[in-house]
């Protein structure tokens, strides 16, 4: 009878190991198996949010990334690459003649249509992991990471530390002192000249380097921002080869090259689409001036899409591995471009301003002219009389409210609809401001 209760004990203990075990092995493995970051990289799950081409293409990618041919080379002789076109700009030629083709509501921006989006909406609320990735782009590059007060607090903390904070503010009342400090200087600079601006090829998100008037300028800049005695803190580029050298050649000749540089795509130039690559002056002789214009100029208007297979989509590239498919554009308008660069000002650059400190953004024409139109409040008609020239450095400055002080020197260089100073003698702007005019 013993035995029996013995070997009955036994069984129970053995039966309620087995349970736990299977227990555990289920919350161990089942998680693993439905999480996809474990399995790719997210450069190649875009056959989750992507049309049927898509998928068969995203698998592809590293065999076509060997296949690409040097992006210097593409540029190496701009007349044989200018000569061909794309068929969906022949296309829209074509469609513009015979049914009054308006590019302002022909295309699509993304690979992403309607429902491709709600499917991925779907599919990141039943995915917690995809959806915190979703909310960490304030840390893009690590920069959330470097400010401590950008970190998410508890509400149980936050509640804790209330008393704590308010005692400070009274404290500092009590004594005379500021609660915030003046808010620091922006400077914003337009990369250098790149070997495709010296071709008058559009470039958009393709990554040639600067040229030999390119590096030229870039140190230059830095010396006129030396004379004026400004300092930088703080420093936001693109992930784009042109705009991060002529970063680097700026703090170089600061001797500062150990100061803080983050890259953010949202800073990137304005995707061209099909046009990447061609020529200005030989595409509006082919497609007529007036065509080409309206995509270059006009603040709706949308070139025709790259197509995934081309050479220049970078949806294949290292440098956006951590986007999806939503979020690389395939074209952009002028003002896709701007909103797109808008999270970088509300989110980080004026958040460093707040505190004191002086941010240098080194970007694109489109990008800047996308920051200005927020800081200065230009409306959507005055932005597109806004240019940028390369390599002359714009100065802001604020009141505790953050918005823009004019400059009051009657000697210095703006421009209509502008409150930031350029750092050039009128004469050199004007110049400058011309040869953007041509094409």
């Amino acid at each position: 009878m013993a035995f029996n209760k013995q070997k009955s004990c036994y069984c129970s203990k053995t039966i309620t190991f087995l349970c736990a075990s299977t227990t555990i092995l289920k919350l161990l493995i089942i998680p693993l198996l439905s999480c996809e970051s474990f399995i790719l990289p997210q450069h190649l799950r875009q056959n989750q949010v992507t049309t049927t081409a898509t998928r068969n293409f995203s698998f592809r990618s590293s065999t076509l990334l060997l296949a690409k041919p040097d992006i210097n080379d593409s540029y190496a002789d701009t007349n044989e690459d200018s000569t061909r076109f794309p068929d969906s700009i022949t296309a829209a030629q074509q469609q513009q003649q015979t049914t009054g083709y308006d590019s302002e509501s022909g295309y699509s921006r993304t690979l992403v249509n309607k429902s491709e989006r709600k499917r991925l909406a779907r599919y990141l609320r039943r995915n917690r992991l995809l959806l915190e990735q979703k909310e960490t782009e304030m840390n893009e590059d690590g920069y959330a990471d470097m400010e401590i007060n950008g970190r998410k607090r508890k509400f149980w903390k936050k509640v804790l530390l209330s008393p704590y904070k308010a005692g400070r503010k009274v404290t500092r009342i009590f004594r005379g002192e500021r609660s915030m400090p003046e808010p620091g200087t922006l400077i914003l600079i337009r990369h250098g000249e790149s070997d495709w601006n010296a071709n008058k090829t559009f470039t958009g998100w393709a990554d040639p380097d600067l040229s030999p008037q390119g590096f030229r300028e870039m140190q230059y800049a830095a010396r006129l921002l030396l004379e004026g005695g400004y300092e930088i803190d703080i420093v936001f580029t693109s992930r784009l080869k042109r705009a991060i050298r002529s970063t680097y050649l700026v703090i170089q000749e600061f001797g500062q090259v150990y100061l803080p540089v983050f890259k953010s795509w949202r800073l990137n130039e304005r995707m061209y689409g099909a046009l990447t690559g061609l020529s200005k002056k030989e595409t509006a002789e082919q497609l007529g001036a007036e065509l080409v214009q309206s995509w270059r100029g006009s603040l709706n208007s949308r070139p025709p899409p790259l197509s995934p297979k081309d050479h220049f989509w970078p949806g294949r590239l290292r440098q956006y591995y951590d986007l999806d498919a939503s979020e690389i554009p395939l074209t952009e308008s002028l003002n896709d471009c701007m909103i797109r660069t808008r999270p970088v000002w509300e989110k980080k650059i004026s958040y460093q301003l707040l505190m004191g400190r002086n941010v240098m953004v080194v970007a694109h024409a489109n990008t800047l002219r996308g920051l200005v139109k927020t800081i200065d409040g230009i409306g959507d008609e005055e932005i597109q009389e806004v240019s940028i020239p390369t390599g002359i450095p714009i100065i802001y400055k604020f009141d505790k409210s953050l918005k823009p002080i004019p400059p009051t020197a009657t000697h210095s260089a703006s421009q209509q609809h502008m409150s930031g100073q350029f750092l050039e003698k009128p004469g050199v702007l004007k110049e400058a401001l011309k040869r953007e005019e041509e094409w």
